[in-house]
């Protein structure tokens, strides 16, 4: 199976007032063509950190990271990021918002409508397409963000803790919808999460990250096709205490 995205020991600090905090060191990844990959761990062990890095956002002083066969040197639109909060345009409609990377992407208008047309309706948005974010719900603004993400129709995803703040109801509602989006483009998707559940319902495969700087102690696949009924069958309890597990360590 082809790569979308690689990091092959990978090295990355930030200053503090203590002095320079090692996030990362000799860090490997790797996320096939197609495939779901969750990233847990505690708080602060570097999972955002590896997302910007990912994203082109931040450059790592040791290693490469590389998406499809290009070396990652800055943002791409092959690349996308989805962040924990929505980071919507308020000036923007809900249609301005999705249409707005294309747009400045060079994007004609009739393939700009074309998209958005397509994502409104697979974000169940398509009625909304007037309103501004502030007239709609947080799980509303979540899935515009989604769609603004995939308008640029990227080959990897980055998503940094997307459904956190919601409810546990729009949470499931919101994974679900992850999930039919996915089925239907297939982008590769690194999702950072704390919830070991949501990262048995939506991972091809998961990692547990160590505390800083960050390591690798577990790394499990997990099968699909899944249910919800699946997430209670004993192989995926095993999984989950064995994640357990690897997060108290």
């Amino acid at each position: 199976m082809s790569v979308s995205l690689r990091m092959d020991g990978v090295r990355f600090s930030y200053p503090s007032a203590e002095g320079d905090v090692l996030a990362l060191d000799r860090f490997d990844l790797t996320v096939e063509a197609g495939e779901v990959v969750c990233v847990l761990g505690p708080s602060g062990c570097g999972k955002s950190t590896l997302l910007a890095l990912a994203a082109g956002l931040l450059s790592p002083e040791q290693g490469a990271i590389v998406a499809g066969e290009r070396p990652v040197e800055g943002p791409g639109v092959e690349r996308a990021l989805v962040f924990q909060k929505h980071a919507l345009f308020p000036w923007e409609t809900v249609r301005g918002n999705v249409e707005f990377g294309p747009r400045v992407g060079g994007v004609g208008e009739a393939e700009r409508r074309k998209r958005a047309d397509e994502l409104l309706s697979a974000v169940g948005l398509s009625e909304l397409d007037g309103q501004y974010p502030r007239q709609l719900s947080e799980g509303q603004r979540q899935r515009v963000g989604l769609a603004r993400a995939l308008a640029n129709e990227p080959k990897v995803l980055l998503m940094d803790e997307p459904f956190a703040s919601l409810d546990a109801l729009t949470r499931r509602q919101m994974q679900a919808l992850l999930v039919s989006v996915w089925q239907a483009r297939r982008q590769s998707i690194l999702f950072v999460t704390h919830d070991v559940d949501e990262a048995l319902a939506l991972g091809d495969r998961f990692v547990v990250l160590s505390a800083r700087p960050a390591k690798i102690l577990l790394e499990r696949r997990v099968a699909r096709p899944r249910d919800p009924e699946a997430l209670y069958s004993p192989e995926t309890r095993a999984l989950r205490e064995e994640a357990l597990r690897a997060l108290g360590a």
